[in-house]
Parts: C-alpha cells; structure tokens; sequence
C-alpha cells in the first residue's frame, strides 16, 4: 500500500508544471499548526509571526527541485528577515516514524544550511498531505511556495521550481515586505 501512494505522490510531482496552476488561492487564509524535528509545536497563529510576511515552503529530500530551491530559500531569509520575511517550511517525508524522517531532514538542514523552522509534515503519502494541508490543489509540484502577507492572506503561490524563476519570486516577497 506504501508503494501506491508513494507512487501517486510521485505522478503528482512529475506533472507538468503547465497544467498545474497555483497551490493555494489568492486571498485565502491558511492554518499550521505542526511539530517541528525537536517536538516543539509551531503554529502561524504564533506571537512571531505578527505582522510578518510568511513564506511557506512545502518540500521533502527526495525531491531534486527542492533542493535546488532550498538555498534560494535560505537566501530570501538573510536578504528578507529584518524587512520582516518568515520562512517557515514543512517537510513530508519518507519514513515511517517521526525518528526515520527526522534523520533524513536533520541531515538536509545542515547540508544546505537551512535557517528557518522546518516542521514535520509526516508522512509523504497522499492521504497525509492533503489532512495537513487540505486546502492545497490536488494537482501541485514540490515544492509549494507560499506567501502569505502581513493580512495573513494569500498574496502569491507557486508550484514546482526552476532556477530561472528566481528572480520572479523574489520579486514577489519583495512587493510583500514593501507593499504592507
């Protein structure tokens, strides 16, 4: 049974990023609440992320365009924070239990040197995406990029990633911690 939906997942995030629009609607509000690798809960409603800029970023390590994403992702944490940008990013992960994920995204945050909470989404099937994060399109690439304004709303989603649409993004979180 892993192996299906271990291969839907998979047939998900190889669909064209053509047919796939954006993960989460413009204007939408959007709830976390999750663990992050050291069992400490973090949620959006938290006191540090008043009147911040949220870019939440959805990922797993065995996903080659998030780990060409994830140190563009740390860049717009340095260059961003003090504007006012939060990164924050869920991991779903291969494993069965929270121990088998932790070691393979502790391993990938010093890697790449991720400087932002990574929260565990658990598991990478289906069924667990869509209970975490249940307003997410059913047709979505990792990684998700999400950035919600200061208004806690939607001002910008992406799914997939590819190195010549830096500049795109960045512009957008640009436009976010300027615009409010």
């Amino acid at each position: 049974m892993q192996f299906v939906s271990i291969a839907l997942f998979a047939a998900l995030v190889a669909a064209s990023e053509e047919n796939a629009g954006p993960p989460f609607t413009i204007g939408k509000t959007i709830s976390i609440e999750l663990r992050d690798f050291d069992g400490n809960v973090l949620s959006l409603d938290d006191e540090r992320f008043n009147d911040k800029v949220v870019l939440i970023d959805i990922w797993a390590t065995w996903c080659t365009p998030c780990w060409v994403a994830l140190p563009f992702i740390v860049q717009m944490q340095d260059k961003y924070r003090d504007a006012g940008l939060e990164v924050v990013s869920i991991a779903f992960e291969e494993g069965d239990t929270p121990e088998a994920r932790s070691v393979k995204v502790r391993q990938a945050i010093a890697k790449k040197g991720i400087n932002y909470p990574v929260l565990d989404g658990g598991g990478n099937d289906i069924e667990n995406i869509f209970a975490v994060v249940p307003t997410i399109r059913k047709d979505f690439n990792t990684p998700a990029l999400i950035l919600l304004g200061r208004d806690e709303k939607v001002v910008y989603s992406k799914s997939g990633f590819s190195p010549t649409e830096k500049e795109d993004i960045e512009a957008e979180i640009k436009k976010a911690v300027k615009h409010d």
